[in-house]
């Protein structure tokens, strides 16, 4: 009787740790949302809330507001930015950082293809500092640079990347996708071409994934 009063009681116990677990895990995926960027929507303004309905008008704006489970979807346009931050930090920035099981995903709405463009822009466009698990997902990316420094668990995919990034001063670093001290990453599914003939050796630099001081990369 003894025993099968213990069996009785961590029966419970089980049972009260798995009801906790759940509400625990309702209550994070309650505080994901979806939001929307929009460029060309007649109402876009980054004062909107960023529905659908209301979208928001810059890509720079988007990716400053999502946390930990949410998901950017972003129509139709060009995006760029002519804001010059510290050299390691891209203009599009994602400040926040997701979760193991929460990523922040940056995504082309269906049916769209955004595209990110760099074209005169002398600094890093569209990426990170010091964040983790991060999805970017079915953008064109010409005369630009995505560019992560210092982060983790990064997924690039299902982007077709044109032409790539000259920096200023060094013809010869010519890049479309930069991993800098950033582990446990992966980029898949892309198109990656025509990247740019800027000097007679080819470019000491010229590559169209480099990797700086970056580990575990598929």
């Amino acid at each position: 009787m003894g025993n099968k009063k213990i069996n009785f009681l961590n029966f419970n116990f089980a049972n009260i740790l798995i009801v906790f677990l759940l509400i625990f895990l309702f209550a994070a995926s309650a505080n994901a949302a979806v939001y929307y960027v929009d460029q060309n929507h007649p109402q876009a303004s980054d004062k909107n809330p960023g529905t659908e309905e209301l979208p928001w008008k810059t890509l720079i704006h988007g990716c400053a507001q999502v946390k930990a489970g949410d998901i950017l979807l972003v129509k139709d346009g060009v995006y760029t930015s002519q804001t010059r931050p510290e050299w390691y930090i891209p203009g599009i920035q994602i400040v926040n950082s997701g979760t193991d099981t929460a990523p922040i995903i940056i995504k082309a709405y269906p049916g769209h293809t955004p595209v990110i463009d760099g074209q005169n822009i002398n600094h890093y466009h569209f990426g990170g500092h010091q964040v983790s698990h991060i999805i970017i997902d079915g953008f064109i990316v010409r005369h630009a640079l995505i560019f992560f420094n210092e982060s983790s668990h990064i997924v690039i995919q299902n982007c077709e990347l044109v032409y790539g990034w000259t920096k200023s001063g060094d013809p010869s670093y010519t890049n479309m996708i930069e991993f800098r001290y950033t582990n446990f990453s992966t980029v898949r599914n892309c198109i990656i071409h025509g990247n740019k003939f800027v000097s007679a050796d080819g470019g000491t630099n010229r590559a169209a994934i480099i990797l700086h001081w970056a580990d575990d990369i598929l």
